[in-house]
């Protein structure tokens, strides 16, 4: 379990459930950013390293992926274009892949892949082939059982993306009509 604070400079606590009391916990900070909190943070799905993702907001919005159990920073990288107020609002390892973190927001859409020496690589910034009237207000998003991807708008629409991030099709049981789509 993962609790952020806002404080001088972000702050997450993780608790290890597996022990008793919660006795057992990392603090999570790092004078390599600046803000005061963090808005997204995601476990690895099965990591050997004990892998956490975590989003800093403004003002230098940072991917970050620590190993927790060892409250060390990992590796990270600034969100390139992403500026003036908060646009970016989630982030998260691909449950199938720990070295695929994305993160998504109000126009933002970034597919990263963590390299062999360590650095995230951004691999795409848009949805590819996704039909144009769909919004770019992403709310939400998570990761199906098979890999693939829900991305969820301010319109209330779900694209299903394939593994690769690549567009398949808008679900049918979208709600629609501007319907603001903040979980999924």
């Amino acid at each position: 379990m993962a609790m952020c604070e806002r404080s001088d400079r972000a702050i997450c606590r993780v608790f290890d459930l597996s022990v008793p009391s919660f006795s057992r916990k990392k603090i999570l900070t790092s004078t390599d950013y600046n803000s005061k909190e963090f808005v997204s943070c995601n476990f690895a799905p099965s990591s050997e390293k004990s892998l956490l993702v975590t989003l800093t907001a403004e003002p230098d919005i940072k991917v970050i992926i620590w190993i927790w159990d060892k409250a060390k920073c990992f590796t990270f990288i600034p969100l390139q274009g992403v500026s003036g107020s908060m646009n970016a609002t989630q982030c998260s390892f691909h449950n199938q892949d720990q070295n695929v973190v994305l993160v998504t927001g109000n126009s933002t859409y970034k597919f990263y892949r963590v390299t062999d020496n360590n650095m995230l690589q951004i691999k795409h910034v848009s949805i590819l082939k996704k039909e144009s009237h769909i919004s770019n207000n992403y709310t939400c998003h998570t990761w199906l059982p098979d890999g693939r991807l829900l991305v969820c708008t301010d319109q209330g629409e779900i694209m299903l993306l394939e593994m690769s991030g690549e567009y398949r099709q808008l679900l049918s049981e979208s709600p629609g009509d501007g319907f603001y789509i903040e979980c999924i």
